[in-house]
């Protein structure tokens, strides 16, 4: 099923939702959780508050969603929510958070570049899977862990010799860059 979601576009998962798809609903979450939950937290936000940063974005969109007059505009939309409601938790919470005041006020820290950004990491994660074990699995380890893993322990994890990561890397950067349409 995941793979015939991701080929809908929004305008119409937007319009199955409104007309009361629940699956629909959790394709649409399942498409933007990444989103919403990663600028919650790049806000300063620990993860007990970027849940209910979370939460608190999907009930707004789930209220604002027949308004929404562009669903290909979602992810901005989700953006600028994120933000506002990541401000207003951290005011909440009296605390500041650094540099949220100046990025929701600056253009050049629009929504935009981020929205960028996370469409390209879910793209990766898509030929991720596609790609396979044990491939995906050491990509992951050596390009989605934060904070990063040395070689000692990516070589325990992934259970192989440490010298045989560089070249394992390489050939499955080279297997990946050609799923995604470039060549190495």
């Amino acid at each position: 099923m995941r793979c015939k979601v991701d080929r809908i576009d929004n305008v119409t998962l937007v319009r199955q939702c409104l007309d009361g798809d629940e699956q629909a609903w959790r394709a649409l979450i399942a498409r933007y959780r990444s989103l919403v939950y990663t600028m919650a937290l790049r806000t300063g936000l620990g993860a007990a508050d970027a849940d209910e940063v979370f939460q608190q974005v999907w009930i707004e969109l789930h209220r604002s969603l027949a308004r929404l007059r562009d669903p290909e505009a979602l992810p901005g939309w989700l953006s600028v929510a994120t933000r506002r409601l990541s401000y207003r938790r951290a005011v909440e919470q009296a605390r500041w958070v650094e540099g949220t005041f100046e990025e929701m006020v600056d253009p050049k820290h629009g929504p935009d570049a981020e929205v960028e950004h996370l469409e390209q990491r879910r793209m990766v994660e898509e030929a991720l899977e596609r790609l396979g074990d044990p491939c995906a699995a050491l990509l992951r380890l050596l390009f989605f862990r934060h904070p990063p893993l040395s070689y000692p322990e990516v070589a325990h994890e992934a259970d192989i010799p440490r010298g045989s990561i560089g070249p394992t890397r390489a050939r499955c950067l080279s297997r990946l860059a050609k799923m995604m349409g470039g060549e190495r």
